[in-house]
């Protein structure tokens, strides 16, 4: 059935025309639901869109100017699912921190690929081994909407305004509409707020400006630049003015740079691999009970166990971008580990302070990676308390030799080129023997005690989260403090 006919059957369903709703009816005007149904993804079955999105004022509208900044998106459709690719501003930068300074501690922080697909929110870091699942109820809090009804959700996008009231148990919406030149307008309003719709029917019923009022208050405006995208009338323009809070130029403008609709070549169904999910992947979830982690097969989440045995029977094998991430998360940490023990052993002073603080560290990350109870971490506390007591006795007694070795270390420093490595390496030995009871109390009293502790529940709950840290480059629980 061609597209204009099923709008029009939809215009004139009802004995009363297409304007039954003129003035004061609680049903939705027909001029709206033909809005809709032109946006629906039973006509727009699928799309690849790009876009960029310009904030040109703080969120929020407070504070000194904030610089104007470009973000580059690529957004997919196909069926009700749609992705979201952040690619980052005009700098390349997708993650900034609270100053405007690039995210650049994290270990992955390339483009963001966002799969909303039934009841789940994918999540998904470039080139990173481990995924995110929320609810898909996060939508709003991650800002992501389908591209397909920009313009019919005033208020915010993505969100609809009868079916949210209805739940929110507020007043039915009274609509009203009239006609302003070429262009029909619809009204709704639950008797504090309005919303306002106005609607192109030359342009497949395209919506080309929104407004919205609170108590008799103009608060907000949208409007829209409609264009013919590959023979689909939509909104290549849309530019966003908070009134409430004084705008006077759009603090939002997004603009389509390209638009593909119901191409043949598009995925007719959107997955966790089409945003680079790959198989052995971890996949944290976020908003269930279990919060468990599963590992991606390819198909679907399976348990670590069962990805294990299917690699290990030669059934399946790593991705290739996990293969390679692993890889060089590990030399990365190893390069970052041995840096860390050269420093400790030729910088880091014999005092008692340094391994208490340490073994503190340790202890506490220890309460938390094993979710240990109050009484399980008050039992930890007590062993570290005793095995830091036992390592200040050692410190203490050996009070003489340990000056002689800092007065060592300290000569070596001032010497350069083969005396100093001579030197160094003397002094890395000495401070070996000397921390070596020191080691031992650790390696035989603080962790044998700390590891009593933990139930068989509580262990294999924190082999799932320390795996899934392993592979995002995470933190880990700390090494002995001579190996820091």
């Amino acid at each position: 059935m061609p597209h204009w006919f099923l709008l029009l059957s939809v215009l004139c369903a009802g004995s009363m025309g297409p304007f039954a709703a003129a003035r004061g009816e609680s049903e939705k005007p027909a001029v709206l639901q033909a809005a809709e149904e032109a946006r629906s993804s039973a006509w727009l079955r699928t799309a690849h869109i790009e876009f960029k999105e310009e904030r040109t004022v703080p969120e929020g509208g407070e504070g000194p100017p904030a610089p104007v900044r470009v973000r580059y998106y690529t957004w997919k459709c196909a069926a009700d699912s749609h992705i979201t690719i952040d690619h980052g501003d005009e700098d390349g930068v997708v993650m900034r921190d609270a100053d405007g300074r690039p995210r650049n501690d994290l270990t992955f922080h390339g483009a963001l690929h966002t799969l909303v697909t039934g009841d789940d929110l994918w999540r998904h870091v470039e080139d990173a081994p481990v995924a995110d699942v929320f609810g898909a109820t996060r939508t709003g809090f991650f800002r992501l909407h389908d591209l397909r009804r920009v313009g019919l959700d005033p208020v915010a996008p993505g969100h609809d305004l009868e079916a949210e009231g209805q739940q929110a148990g507020r007043p039915p919406l009274e609509y009203e509409t009239r006609r302003e030149g070429d262009l029909e307008v619809v009204s709704a309003s639950d008797g504090v707020g309005k919303c306002e719709w106005w609607i192109d029917s030359q342009k497949d019923w395209s919506v080309v400006r929104t407004t919205v009022w609170l108590q008799g208050k103009l608060i907000g405006e949208t409007r829209f630049t409609v264009a013919q995208l590959d023979g689909v009338w939509f909104p290549q323009k849309v530019e966003v003015f908070r009134l409430a809070a004084g705008d006077l130029v759009p603090s939002t403008i997004s603009t389509i740079v390209s638009a593909e609709f119901n191409r043949p070549h598009h995925p007719q169904e959107l997955t966790p691999s089409e945003i680079g999910v790959e198989a052995g992947a971890t996949v944290r979830y976020h908003d269930r009970e279990d919060a468990s982690s599963m590992v991606w097969d390819g198909k679907r989440p399976v348990s670590p166990e069962e990805f294990t045995e299917r690699v290990e029977s030669g059934e399946l094998e790593w991705g290739p971008t996990i293969a390679r991430e692993r890889e060089r998360v590990k030399a990365a940490r190893a390069k970052s580990e041995a840096s860390a023990t050269q420093a400790a052993a030729f910088q880091a002073p014999l005092d008692a302070r340094v391994f208490e603080a340490q073994w503190e560290a340790y202890t506490r990350r220890f309460i938390i990676r094993y979710g240990l109870d109050d009484e399980q971490a008050r039992k930890a506390w007590s062993v570290c308390r005793e095995c830091q007591e036992k390592g200040r006795e050692h410190i203490a007694r050996r009070r003489h030799d340990i000056d002689e070795w800092q007065k060592a270390m300290d000569s070596a420093a001032l010497t350069a080129g083969e005396e100093r490595e001579r030197r160094l390496v003397d002094v890395q030995e000495r401070r070996k023997k000397l921390m070596a009871p020191v080691d031992r109390i650790f390696e035989e009293r603080l962790k044998p005690g700390l590891e009593r502790l933990p139930t068989a529940r509580q262990r294999e709950a924190a082999e799932v989260r320390s795996g899934t840290d392993r592979e995002a480059g995470g933190p880990q629980v700390p090494p002995r403090h001579s190996e820091r």
